[in-house]
């Protein structure tokens, strides 16, 4: 049983280690911290570099307005801040720091070295701070701006510093760091390295596009989309990537809110709703979304790091975000190419000098004017020729080409989609491996998946059936008795509004035994079960259902289960008829899974692979 203590006040020691733990985690959160006090003191040159992980020593040197004695040692006392006067000035700070805690923090768990000097003044200052220690300040000749080392980070925390990952994890979490700052601030050159050397460095040319290719490469960025919009006191720009280029997780998506990055869960929807069946599952676009927002609409101090904010107007964010991504993604061509890997065409970022950043520049942009953008750096996975044997022969044309004149209409009236607009016109050659459509083209021969893109038509049909009349029913002249886990049966008990909104009955019938009445029309008998557990699959994996979203996924269950399949032989007209309906759709270049419909290959990678030219 624990001893009764009396309440103390804990000393400044221990006060200081408490408060630097809330805003430096590890060398990344020094690094962060002291770079974003160079850029609010007005530079345009920032260089960082690391030993040991940034364990040994992180130093960061700018360019900046710089300090006298004074001030230098006014830095090193908590709350300390040029940034803010009073309450109200929390309501319109635009600065990245503000708290006055950045130097303080580092000091209690460093070795700090300062030197400092405004630009006017004849000599520098030299500030020496060590944890449990006061700040001492001497004369020093350095040049203008701050240069911070920071020395053994933790060594007077041990517990702390064993929880840190080896030099390379701490060094990744570093670069990731630069390069979102990077992102942020174009208009500032950023030079970034550690003991094995450079790893980047950007120029100060204020051109988003070309810090992009420094960081992501010369490939990444040529397969990027502007993004421009403007609505009430909301302005966003930035890039987002074509759905051809994506990610396994969402680390590259970069979001900037007036000059700071972030984190936030809600611009992270957004941007996962602009690609909706864009993209497969898991897999993320590249963004850099840059938003301006009157300082009033925001709460920057919700995080010890800043790490995050808080919008006043939450679901207009959202909204704009998503249509400023759509908009982009609207106006480009995303058909994949097969493109020949040249074997000298990458073009490394070293970026000692700033002439090979330039030069990398004129690459891409020569690749902008050629409307090169759909170069993919995978290889595509060969398609296997060899043709299955000939099964029972499939009848498009009367079980799945329903509402003809429907189709029809929907062409007609797409006058503003400009996915229709540069859809190909495309025409059959032949079906390879009961499974792709070969096609030929203007632009040259196109690959299509025939289930794919088969479910792209269903989807969108169904989409447009449903929003008019609702899930049509089929009542099963013979209803299969359908045996479930105590797990699916209690799914069903306690999703009946769910299943009845998706045109399923199923009705109980003793133990875990159900009898199914009902089902959509577009389900065929023999995968009546299969979808019945898919569906409940999907409730299972919602833990609070929300009724369109089931409803959505619903629908792209039904399509992908009434869509044609792959190793099915198709005749020539039902091939055409894929062909035509797909370019009817909105969104023909993917499936409602995201995955795409058809690959190009140009003549001139033909002519490529034939060494013609």
């Amino acid at each position: 049983m624990h001893e009764k203590s009396k309440i103390a006040v804990l000393d400044p020691e221990t006060k200081d280690k408490i408060a630097a733990g809330e805003v430096i985690e590890r060398p990344a959160s020094v690094v962060k911290e002291l770079v974003e006090n160079s850029i609010d003191a007005g530079s345009t040159r920032i260089t960082v570099e690391l030993q040991g992980g940034g364990l040994d020593c992180i130093k960061v040197s700018d360019n900046g307005w710089g300090m006298d004695r004074q001030e230098a040692l006014m830095a090193f006392k908590r709350h300390a801040t040029s940034k803010i006067r009073s309450l109200s000035d929390l309501e319109k700070v635009s600065s990245l720091g503000f708290r006055g805690e950045a130097l303080p923090s580092i000091a209690a768990v460093s070795e700090i070295i300062l030197y400092t000097k405004e630009s006017d003044a004849l000599e520098g200052t030299k500030v020496t701070a060590y944890p449990g220690q006061e700040p001492r300040a001497f004369c020093a000749g350095c040049p203008s701006g701050t240069t911070v080392i920071a020395n053994n980070l933790f060594k007077n925390v041990p517990p702390r510093r064993k929880t840190l990952k080896s030099p390379g994890h701490e060094i990744s979490a570093v670069t990731d760091t630069m390069q979102k700052i990077s992102l942020a601030h174009p208009e500032i050159s950023f030079q970034y390295s550690h003991e094995n050397g450079l790893v980047f460095q950007t120029a100060d040319s204020n051109d988003l596009m070309e810090t992009i290719a420094c960081i992501y490469g010369t490939e990444t960025a040529m397969n990027m989309l502007k993004i421009g919009l403007k609505h009430k006191e909301i302005h966003i720009t930035g890039y987002t990537s074509k759905p051809c280029l994506t990610r396994g997780n969402r680390k590259d998506q970069v979001f900037i809110v007036n000059g700071r990055n972030i984190y936030h869960e809600t611009l992270q929807e957004a941007v996962k709703e602009a690609y909706y069946t864009l993209l497969p599952v898991h897999r993320y676009p590249v963004v850099v979304l840059n938003l301006k927002v009157s300082p009033e609409y925001i709460d920057p101090n919700v995080h010890p790091a800043k790490m995050t904010v808080r919008f006043l107007e939450e679901d207009l964010i959202m909204k704009t975000v998503q249509k400023a991504i759509k908009e982009a993604l609207s106006d480009a061509k995303v058909v994949p190419e097969i493109k020949e890997r040249a074997k000298n065409n990458s073009i490394r970022v070293q970026g000692r000098r700033n002439a090979a950043v330039r030069e990398q520049k004129a690459v891409y942009q020569e690749a902008f004017t050629a409307q090169e953008f759909f170069h993919r750096e995978k290889k595509c996975q060969h398609i296997s020729s060899q043709e299955t044997e000939r099964g029972p022969e499939t009848n498009l044309n009367e079980t799945l080409i329903e509402n003809t004149n429907y189709w029809h209409s929907a062409v007609k009236s797409k006058k503003d989609n400009s996915f229709k607009e540069t859809f190909p016109s495309l025409q059959v050659i032949d079906q390879l491996g009961a499974s792709y459509i070969l096609a030929r083209g203007d632009l040259g021969l196109f690959i299509i998946d025939q289930h794919a893109a088969h479910e792209r038509i269903r989807y969108e049909y169904y989409k447009k059936k449903f929003a008019g009349r609702g899930v049509e029913i089929q009542y099963l002249a013979v209803p299969p008795a359908i045996e479930l886990t105590p797990e699916e049966s209690s799914l069903i008990d306690n999703n009946q509004e769910f299943l009845n909104s998706a045109g399923i009955t199923l009705e109980h019938f003793g133990g875990r035994s159900f009898i199914l009445r009902t089902l959509p029309i577009e389900i065929k008998n023999s995968e009546a079960e299969n979808f019945i557990r898919e569906i409940l699959l999907l409730l299972r994996n919602s833990k609070v259902p929300n009724m369109s979203t089931f409803i959505e996924k619903t629908i792209i269950l039904a399509a992908c289960k009434s869509a044609v399949k792959a190793n099915q032989i198709l005749k020539k007209t039902e091939m055409d008829f894929i062909l035509d309906h797909l370019a009817a759709t909105e969104v023909p270049y993917t499936c409602p899974h995201g995955r795409p419909t058809l690959i190009h290959i140009t003549f001139e990678e033909i002519k490529k692979y034939f060494k013609r030219i």
